[in-house]
């Protein structure tokens, strides 16, 4: 079971996959679990980047999930 800021061999956390992968409903669910929303992958990435480059369209509500939760 990962935990909610643990990260995987790209230093990616649950947040910055279900922000790559346009999931809504995941990331408030990791933002109400006051999940990290400011680490930075290897990549030097952050979540909300993540988002906003996915080509998903669902990466706006993520984004803008991510930005009203600071």
């Amino acid at each position: 079971e990962a935990t909610k800021d643990e990260t995987n061999s790209d230093g990616k956390t649950l947040v910055h996959v279900a922000a790559q992968m346009g999931w809504p409903m995941i990331v408030k669910h990791l933002i109400r679990m006051g999940a990290n929303l400011n680490m930075r992958s290897r990549r030097g990435q952050t979540p909300l980047l993540e988002a906003v480059v996915s080509p998903l369209p669902a990466r706006h509500e993520v984004a803008q999930l991510l930005l009203n939760a600071g």
